[in-house]
């Protein structure tokens, strides 16, 4: 209990219950999301040598609606730019990780 009892009056308070758990949800949220994004390179590293080129993407995101109108090109360029950081001409899963979904919209 006194684990919970941050201010010490030796009461546990809603709040002072509610840290932990909140603090175990956003733990579990964030492994999740590591989770999406280790599926969605699996999905796209379709020759599984853990790299991915502008190709893999692009072929790899066509049956999304909104993607039929990104060109190949579109996507080499998005690649170089924003996403391909050691400029290998990969995207590396830390490089995948490093989009920041703004550049997306």
């Amino acid at each position: 209990m006194n684990e919970l009892d941050i201010n010490q009056d030796g009461k546990v308070e809603f709040v002072e219950f509610m840290r932990p758990t909140a603090k175990k949800y956003k733990e579990e949220q964030e492994l999740e999301q590591g989770a999406d994004a280790d599926r969605a390179f699996e999905y796209l590293d379709k020759n599984f040598d853990a790299k991915l080129t502008a190709s893999e993407i692009y072929e790899g995101m066509q049956h999304l609606k909104q993607m039929s109108a990104v060109s190949l090109e579109q996507i080499e360029d998005f690649v170089v730019k924003y996403v391909d950081l050691n400029g290998d001409q990969f995207v590396s899963y830390d490089e995948l990780e490093s989009i920041d979904p703004a550049k997306l919209v």
